[in-house]
């Protein structure tokens, strides 16, 4: 595995020394207390994003009636309607032809002071390219916590809200949904499967409409057979071209959900967070690192108290078959009535 951002060694190395020792901070202040404005820094990750909300509860906790605003890229504009603690958006469109993910520490500082110039209080909370030798070291969340200087006493898990109307407007695409629902996401932006991930998806699709099972798939194109035999067998319907806020809600709502480990599946399990949901992880290790990216990026670390997470790089049909044998036993387990971590 290896990420668009990640440098060699040595100055992975380097990178690491830096921030350790102080040479470059995640927090800094502009002005005395009070802290009116303060602005957060997650260039480049909806999944990120999501996770950035335990650090606005944070905020929030401390009793300050601060402005929050998050400066992103506009590829993740939709992903502020889910925070209620964001005041605004500032987008970095125009500001630089660097894609976000490439922002060094300086670009990040020289960003936030051009586009909110009124903050008080700026918190570096993705450091992609300028200390990536943090994620191997840390859960993504305890990440953010340690950038932005989050004591224990404020820690909360990261709680989304799905935006007001989403719901509804989803509704007649639930209302035409007969038995039986399961929401299918098999895309992934970070983390890639083998030669069989994409059949994995399709045939689990396959699967669960010949068993009568009613399916929204996250992609511009159900899968075939898309409709299914007819007599109140099931159907499979791609849903990839809805709003981000209207896929949840249609996730969020179904019996079922199954996907590959990517930001979506943050949003998804920060907004409901005892929805049952099988997640899969491509068994690999982040780079020059010991660690599974399952322990770097785990959903049931953030409080998915039913997610399942499974770790497999569906390289070979022996994987292929592997995998849908326990994702098959795993739909037909009962569903579990827990309770949420606060």
């Amino acid at each position: 595995m290896r990420l668009p951002h990640t440098p060699g060694l040595a100055k992975r190395s380097f990178q690491h020394l830096r921030y350790r020792t102080g040479m470059i901070r995640s927090v800094h202040a502009f002005r005395r207390e009070p802290v009116e404005r303060i602005t957060l820094v997650v260039p480049d990750s909806l999944g990120d994003i999501a996770i950035n909300s335990a650090i606005t509860r944070a905020i929030r906790l401390r009793g300050a009636p601060a402005e929050i605003t998050l400066l992103t890229d506009r590829k993740y504009e939709s992903a502020v309607a889910f925070n209620r603690d964001y005041d605004a958006v500032a987008l970095l469109d125009g500001y630089t032809d660097k894609p976000p993910w490439a922002l060094t520490y300086q670009d990040q500082l020289a960003a936030a002071k051009a586009l909110t110039p009124m903050m008080d209080a700026l918190v570096l909370c993705q450091p992609g390219a300028w200390c990536d030798a943090l994620w191997s070291r840390y859960h993504s969340l305890d990440i953010q916590y340690r950038l932005s200087g989050t004591p224990p006493a404020l820690r909360r898990l990261p709680r989304l809200t799905v935006p007001a109307g989403a719901a509804e407007a989803v509704r007649p695409l639930r209302q035409r949904a007969v038995g039986r629902t399961a929401f299918i996401a098999p895309g992934a932006f970070t983390l890639k499967f083998g030669a069989a991930g994409e059949r994995f998806f399709t045939e689990l699709a396959a699967r669960l409409v010949g068993a009568g099972w009613q399916v929204f798939w996250n992609g511009a194109e159900a899968p075939s057979p898309a409709g299914g035999p007819p007599g109140g067998a099931g159907s499979v319907v791609a849903v990839g071209h809805l709003p981000l806020a209207e896929v949840v809600a249609l996730a969020s709502g179904c019996e079922r959900v199954v996907c590959a480990r990517s930001g979506l599946a943050d949003v998804i399990t920060f907004c409901t967070p005892e929805l049952p949901q099988y997640v899969l992880y491509p068994r690999t290790r982040y780079p020059y690192s010991r660690r599974p990216v399952r322990e770097c990026y785990s959903l049931r670390a953030m409080g998915g108290v039913n997610v399942c997470e499974s770790e497999n790089s569906l390289d070979t049909e022996a994987d292929l078959s592997a995998e849908l044998a326990a994702v098959g036993q795993w739909l037909e387990s009962p569903r579990k009535h827990t309770e949420s971590t606060p």
